[in-house]
């Protein structure tokens, strides 16, 4: 018994050892891949540096009749053209567009990580205010793991117009709990992404969108965030849809009528 129980020991601390070493992996899945842009609505690639000096190319389409810019953080899997499509119906609209161009993502240099997240996003909200677009006309847009920077920047630029949460997580370290909970993943996760600890620190408007079906991230974490928040928010729950379906397109109407209602 006593040599049955030191290797399970043995194997369990390899395992949890693996587990540390392949983090990075294992959060980040980064399509490297240089998308051509489409054809329609005018978009451009953009260019900016960040602080720590990596060149980084999002997607831009400017603004019609003063509309409001919106700033989207996409998934992790996702890309510019995933995230453009997403946002086609408010973009056909005359909202403004701009796809935050992750280090390490679609042919930009560097590595991810929770801080390069946050320089990366810095760059480009930069960016938009050094054309004079006034922060009271950004929109933060986050899906899934970009809930984390559209969060983060929203703590950082006080004066934006509205935040919407698209799949968030209360934290990396709780969403990887739900499958490794035999592993002690707060302490060994290295990028936290602590969105619960940051979501009463925004003062602009939080508009959430989950999926009850969402195996991945449950509506169990935008319930929590929800409840932190101290913001004019509102939670639309999606009956039957799961992480990865959720129907932007739909969405458009509710959306818009949240940022109306809450000027």
């Amino acid at each position: 018994m006593i040599k049955i129980f030191f290797w399970i020991v043995v194997l369990y601390l390899a395992f949890v050892a693996t587990l540390y070493v392949m983090q990075w992996q294992m959060i980040y899945f980064p399509s490297k891949t240089v998308e051509d842009l489409p054809t329609i609505k005018d978009v451009s690639v953009v260019k900016t540096r960040a602080q720590d000096g990596i060149d980084l190319n999002g997607w831009y389409v400017a603004p019609k009749d003063e509309k409001p810019v919106f700033v989207f953080f996409h998934g992790n899997a996702s890309s510019h053209s995933q995230s453009f499509f997403r946002m086609f119906t408010l973009i056909d609209e005359g909202y403004g567009f701009l796809s935050v161009g992750y280090r390490g993502y679609g042919g930009n240099r560097g590595r991810p990580s929770e801080d390069g997240f946050y320089k990366d996003s810095r760059a480009f909200i930069n960016l938009l205010k050094s054309t004079g677009l006034a922060e009271d006309q950004i929109i933060l847009y986050g899906q899934s793991i970009g809930t984390g920077p559209a969060i983060q920047m929203a703590t950082e630029y006080p004066d934006i117009k509205a935040v919407i949460l698209e799949s968030p997580y209360t934290s990396l370290p709780d969403v990887a709990a739900q499958k490794y909970f035999f592993v002690p993943v707060h302490q060994l996760m290295k990028d936290k992404f602590d969105n619960l600890s940051k979501i009463s620190k925004v003062s602009a408007p939080i508009l959430f969108i989950h999926g009850e079906s969402d195996r991945l991230i449950p509506i169990s974490h935008s319930e929590e965030l929800l409840a932190a928040t101290k913001s004019r928010k509102k939670l639309i729950r999606l009956p039957n849809i799961s992480h990865n379906n959720i129907p932007s397109a739909k969405l458009a109407d509710d959306i818009v009528e949240f940022i109306s209602h809450n000027q």
